[in-house]
């Protein structure tokens, strides 16, 4: 199951949630549409490489919801410091 914490929900900040998600969703499927194997779905996600793209589009997301002014900058912390647990820490 899937969830997104209510208050994440309620401001732009809720895109830092999901954004890198699909990034990393869309790479996938162009590496699939080359016909680039990428092995192991889980090692290929805590790659490097990918923890690496990840940082970058969180960057993104989060100069993207800034811009957008539909979030607080508490809200926009709260929702990147998620991003970056959810995209680049590895598991233990």
């Amino acid at each position: 199951m899937h969830t997104v914490p209510i208050a994440m929900t309620q401001s732009g900040a809720g895109a830092l949630f999901v954004g890198p998600g699909w990034d990393g969703a869309l790479l996938g499927l162009g590496l699939h549409l080359r016909g680039e194997s990428v092995g192991d779905p889980l090692q290929a996600a805590n790659s490097p490489e990918v923890i690496e793209f990840n940082r970058g589009s969180i960057d993104r997301w989060t100069e993207a919801v800034e811009s957008s002014s539909t979030a607080s900058a508490g809200e926009i912390a709260g929702a990147r410091d998620a991003a970056v647990a959810q995209y680049t820490v590895l598991p233990s």
